[in-house]
């Protein structure tokens, strides 16, 4: 009779490759998704800042009774949803069309902030 001692070198080296190109599978999928949601935030990023770049709001007047004289000098039609005076937040719903000055009034303070309906916020005065 022959010698047994248990599996061959063979079979052995041939399961170790196996599990080895599965590992590499596995590590090569986990990498394609890393990069695919990385693509997907930079893609997410880019789109803000495009928004951030059409959006251009600028004060003209703040007057000691509390209206703000607010101007869009951007290209795209804003909606003020929030304005920020020295940290207390007043909610608003004002739309601001390309070259239209509007009155907001958002209280008197010595800062303001504006936040858009896009979530950008616009420091107008510190």
């Amino acid at each position: 009779m022959g010698d047994c001692r248990g599996v061959s070198v063979a079979v052995t080296l041939a399961v170790a490759g196996v599990v080895t190109l599965f590992i590499a599978v596995l590590a090569g999928y986990a990498f394609i998704q890393n990069m695919n949601t990385s693509r997907q935030a930079y893609q997410a990023q880019m789109e803000t800042e495009k928004i951030k770049l059409s959006e251009r709001l600028t004060l003209i007047y703040w007057a000691p009774n509390g209206l703000a004289y607010i101007a869009n000098d951007g290209q795209t039609r804003v909606v003020i949803v929030k304005a920020y005076v020295d940290g207390i937040v007043k909610n608003l719903n004002v739309v601001i069309d390309p070259g239209q000055i509007v009155k907001v009034n958002v209280g008197v303070g010595s800062s303001l902030a504006i936040e858009t309906s896009n979530g950008v916020l616009h420091i107008l005065k510190r």
